[in-house]
Parts: structure tokens; C-alpha cells; sequence
């Protein structure tokens, strides 16, 4: 049986914290009223198959390097990239992707990993340091000591 803290892709079990599993946002499904576009699909750079998403690519990516191995090659064309299997699936976020799974509680900002929300969050938090520009389309950090968002006041 599977603890709690392991997600089942239905093909290949992925372990993440409980923390990070509780942070991402659920996925959307699909209503009669709503048309969703196609998602896009990653495929595996050594055999055929195809994912949604970078975490299950990643994971899939196990069944094909030995256990020997302690840095995998990133399955994207042209990239030269080289990490363990969880700087991995952060460096597919990040590039490739583009999944920001992880929403800020406070405003609208979405973030790729739990280390970017929560040095976002910290932001929040220490309000005699940080401010946030209060542009809607900005809402940026500044540090207080500047006075304004440094983006906005050059426009």
C-alpha cells in the first residue's frame, strides 16, 4: 500500500512532501460549459511515450538510467541540462514547461517550485523591508528603502 505522502501517476509512483502536495493547485476538469485546449505533450527523449507534465516525464525518466546514476540528462532538445531527478523536474518547470503549480495565498503570483513561494511568502511577511507595487498588472516587490517599484517607475 502507498503512504500518503506518494501520488500514484498511474503508471509510476512519485514521492513529494505533503506540504508540497497540499501547496499545488489542483487540476481543472474539463465541464460541458468550459472548452479546454489540448494539453501539451512532453515526450521522452530515449522512447516513445508521452506526459502532460514535467513530474511524471521526470519520474518516468527513472526506468530508463541505472541506478548508478546520480544525474539524469534533460529530455528537451537542444539542452544541455544535467541534475539529479528532483533539480530536474525544477529545471523542466522552469524552461520547458512552464508549470506554476504553486499559487501565492496573498496575491496572484504562481510559482514553479516551493522554494520560489516560499521566498515570495517571506516577502509578504517582512512588510518593514518589502512593499508591493500596487499596479495591477505589476505587483512587483520593491524594497522599501527605495521608496517605489523600480519597473514601473521607469515607464
Amino acid at each position: 500500500k502507498l503512504k500518503e505522502s506518494v501520488v500514484d501517476c498511474e503508471v509510476i509512483p512519485k514521492k513529494i512532501s505533503a506540504k508540497e502536495k497540499e501547496a499545488m493547485v489542483p487540476p481543472v476538469l474539463k465541464t460541458e460549459s468550459v472548452e479546454v485546449s489540448p494539453p501539451d505533450y512532453y515526450k521522452c527523449n530515449i522512447c516513445p511515450k508521452k506526459f502532460t507534465s514535467a513530474a511524471p516525464l521526470s519520474t518516468h525518466l527513472e526506468r530508463h538510467y541505472s541506478p548508478l546514476y546520480d544525474t539524469w540528462d534533460c529530455p528537451f532538445l537542444a539542452c544541455s541540462f544535467s541534475a539529479s531527478q528532483t533539480n530536474l523536474t525544477k529545471h523542466m518547470r522552469s524552461k520547458h514547461t512552464k508549470e506554476q503549480l504553486f499559487p501565492c495565498n496573498h496575491c496572484p503570483a504562481k510559482f514553479h517550485t516551493m522554494e520560489a513561494k516560499k521566498a515570495h511568502k517571506k516577502k509578504h511577511i517582512r512588510t518593514d523591508i518589502w512593499a508591493q507595487c500596487q499596479k495591477p498588472r505589476c505587483l512587483r516587490f520593491y524594497q522599501v528603502i527605495k521608496g517605489s517599484c523600480s519597473k514601473c517607475s521607469r515607464m
